[in-house]
């Protein structure tokens, strides 16, 4: 089923399509009132990108998602950080993760921003074979840590 695709900025109306990809292709699930309410602040915070792969067609169906912030340190360029990138799975292998990513790279390169990295549970061969085709190098492997609070 091959679609025609738009590239677009995300909008809070598409809260339920993205906290359905986060829950069923990055095994997030997350509330959808709380999905609402982080999208609303991430909208409002310029240093946050959210683009989203919609269909052509009438129903301008939500296929897909980029997340990315910037990420600044004391040893390095200001980059892009990939937060999430996700393809409904009835539409992966049709080039919409390509057509996020290269719509992510022309407003990384468009805001004097030169690198984008991002980190992949190690599980997700699929994924890093997808990223390696791109032409994104896998540098190191490394362990998440996390606390919560």
């Amino acid at each position: 089923m091959t679609v025609t695709i738009d590239i677009r900025p995300a909008r809070l109306e598409d809260a339920a399509a993205l906290q359905k990809l986060a829950s069923q292709e990055l095994g997030y699930d997350y509330p959808l009132e709380a999905c609402q309410k982080r999208i609303e602040a991430l909208l409002a915070d310029d240093q946050q990108i959210l683009l989203v792969a919609c269909s052509q067609e009438a129903s301008k169906q939500v296929l897909g998602i980029v997340h990315a912030s910037y990420y600044y340190s004391f040893y390095g360029d200001p980059a892009y950080n990939v937060m999430a990138l996700a393809v409904d799975q009835a539409y992966q292998h049709q080039g919409i993760g390509r057509l996020l990513t290269q719509a992510l790279e022309a407003q990384a390169i468009s805001k004097g921003i030169h690198h984008i990295r991002l980190n992949s549970a190690s599980h997700r061969t699929g994924a890093h074979a997808f990223y390696q085709s791109i032409g994104y190098d896998c540098y190191k492997t490394q362990k998440a840590f996390s606390k919560n609070l």
